[in-house]
């Protein structure tokens, strides 16, 4: 037990999602979190060695790659050296990813956890408004959706007026937000 709990705070440190998103996440899909360092990248497969471990990682159509400022990026972008983490199916040498994130570039972000009203509501942003203050929330596809339960909803469930906790990166002091997960906290309706 002491495991899994060590390994899902090291998957939510490293991905920079909360606790329990990585939780409902890692026990929803039985796939484990490894590091290390990225070679022989191609279209849709590379090494990553860890320590004395060599795996291949083959990077499906439907995995997600990642940069470290939360920006989708093509598998080649990510280049020999660069230290990568991945989420995915281990099955002896070969990890079959579901996110791929590449650590290796400058991050110059700030992690933000912010509560407030949703409004101008679309399909990829909305505006969190927050006392006198106001958020721009990007909603990318890596971006995980839930309710107040912490079931998974969709972005078009975020409607104009419902209270939201976000948790993102942003460059600009909370201006823009890259949104990592969002609750709506007025779902479900009571």
């Amino acid at each position: 037990m002491k495991k899994i709990i060590s390994s899902v705070l090291l998957f939510s440190s490293i991905l920079g999602i909360g606790l329990v998103p990585a939780l409902v996440l890692a026990k929803s899909i039985a796939a484990h979190l490894t590091s290390g360092t990225a070679s022989a990248i191609s279209a849709s497969s590379f090494t990553l060695t860890r320590g004395s471990k060599t795996y291949t990682v083959n990077v499906a159509s439907a995995a997600t790659v990642i940069d470290n400022n939360w920006r989708d990026i093509a598998l080649i972008d990510i280049k020999t050296g660069d230290r990568v983490n991945v989420f995915g199916k281990i099955n002896g040498t070969t990890i079959d990813a579901i996110y791929v994130r590449d650590r290796s570039l400058p991050s110059g972000f700030d992690v933000k956890e912010m509560t407030g009203a949703a409004s101008s509501t679309t399909a990829t942003s909305f505006t969190l408004k927050r006392g006198t203050k106001t958020s721009t929330i990007n909603i990318g596809s890596h971006t995980m959706l839930f309710d107040k339960n912490w079931t998974a909803i969709n972005s078009g469930d975020i409607k104009d007026g419902h209270k939201v906790t976000v948790y993102g990166r942003t460059q600009d002091n909370g201006a823009t937000v890259n949104a990592i997960y969002v609750v709506d906290k007025s779902l479900p309706a009571s």
